[in-house]
């Protein structure tokens, strides 16, 4: 079972150890530890998880933090943090099934926004029919490289779209199909699997 480090006595955060039991999990033996949190809860915690830090209270600290946490921004509710927290989520999170297009190929959230906080405080409250883009798709979010934008702005703005020249001006095909009244997917046929001319594309009907 390793050496026997005795922490009684010892506090962890809110924490101060009061004795050692011994648990079977499974075929091992482990040794837990009774704790009183300052609120004046008993709770029962591994070694490792005292010493590592990961254990500091009862769980009334994180109750705490969440609950401060939703008082301080109070905008829990609000199309901003949703937004935040889909940012996040398909950033990191792997069960999602557009996970592949963010966090999948390397896509992170930076630091500083991992609390809403600061990501409110540098992008402010998020416009009517507006969502957050990034400037550069092949990069992260951060404060650099976001914007709020239109719908549009963001179809114009995909890695998928395809660019293409046209009376010396680059456009999308998104724009060239609101420009000339052409829909899209009619456009995007004639000049890429066809091979039509630009001009042909737009003047025919």
């Amino acid at each position: 079972m390793g050496i026997f480090n005795d922490l009684t006595g010892k506090r962890f955060g809110r924490l101060t150890v009061l004795r050692h039991e011994y648990r079977l999990i499974g075929k091992r033996k482990r040794i837990y530890w009774k704790c009183r949190c300052d609120c004046g809860k008993d709770t029962y915690v591994e070694a490792s998880n005292l010493t590592t830090g990961h254990a500091r209270s009862c769980k009334c600290l994180q109750k705490e933090s969440r609950h401060e946490h939703t008082r301080t921004h109070g905008k829990s509710n609000t199309k901003t943090y949703r937004i935040w927290k889909g940012m996040i989520r398909r950033c990191s999170n792997s069960n999602r099934k557009d996970f592949h297009n963010y966090g999948g190929r390397g896509i992170t959230v930076c630091k500083s926004w991992l609390n809403f906080s600061n990501f409110i405080s540098d992008m402010g409250e998020c416009p009517k029919n507006h969502s957050i883009d990034r400037k550069d798709n092949s990069i992260g979010y951060s404060k650099n490289n976001c914007r709020w934008s239109t719908t549009i702005t963001q179809a114009n703005n995909k890695r998928t779209n395809a660019v293409v020249f046209y009376k010396g001006t680059k456009f999308t095909i998104s724009e060239l199909s609101r420009k000339y009244n052409v829909p899209y997917h009619r456009l995007w046929q004639r000049i890429k699997r066809l091979g039509w001319s630009i001009d042909d594309a737009v003047k025919s009907t």
